[in-house]
């Protein structure tokens, strides 16, 4: 067990990262960040990454790349906030090696996660009305679902798509539709009559105005 990998999971933002590089500092070991590894390998951003392959196609790269990891000896590794989540990768962790849930408080997760880039999507795992409330209404992100994950990518009913630095627009039925589509606005009235009070110069005019207004 001690050549074993340990994982570091937890929600994003939990300081998974950090935590890591400090217990693979005390431990003599190396660190692997599961995110940076996997664009190291791929010479692109995790967020470019999701964009250009789509959810499903990134959850699979990063299983695939959990497991190349995991045959690392004497290595401390920081997966992704949503990596347990995903292709039996809990399972994996446990078995391959020890597995650490790095908590945090509700308040610090808010205010880290609001200090970053807006994400592509968010689950929320939680039976507390008030606790989904709070988050739905205090982060920005593109979508997401409350006790599940990706469904909300498989419906044609609502829109899939990012805000910010995780993509513009959405897709799927008629938001595809309306995304790659311009609207032309044309305003259109009658040559006459005209009002001169709209054409300079305006000298002498704002009196009239005054009195019309």
């Amino acid at each position: 067990m001690e050549s074993n990998p340990i994982f570091i999971v937890g929600m994003p933002a939990s300081g998974k990262s950090t935590f890591g590089r400090a217990l693979a500092r005390r431990l003599g070991r190396r660190f692997v960040d599961l995110d940076a590894y996997i664009e190291n390998r791929f010479h692109t951003t995790v967020r470019a990454l999701f964009a250009d392959r789509g959810e499903r196609a990134f959850r699979r790269l990063e299983a695939l790349m959990l497991r190349e990891v995991g045959e690392f000896e004497d290595v401390v590794v920081a997966t992704g906030g949503g990596a347990p989540c995903h292709s039996d990768n809990m399972e994996y962790m446990r078995s391959r090696g020890l597995t650490v849930w790095l908590e945090a408080g509700e308040e610090r997760l808010m205010q880290r996660i609001r200090q970053r880039p807006r994400p592509l999507a968010l689950y929320l795992f939680t039976r507390d009305k008030d606790v989904e409330k709070k988050v739905l209404g205090s982060v920005s992100f593109g979508g997401g679902c409350v006790n599940d994950t990706v469904l909300h990518l498989a419906t044609c009913h609502m829109p899939f798509g990012g805000v910010g630095e995780s993509g513009m627009g959405g897709y799927h039925g008629p938001w595809s539709f309306r995304t790659f589509s311009h609207e032309k606005s044309i305003l259109k009235r009658w040559a006459k009559p005209d009002i001169a009070l709209r054409y300079a110069p305006f000298r002498g005019k704002m009196g009239k105005l005054k009195k019309l207004i």
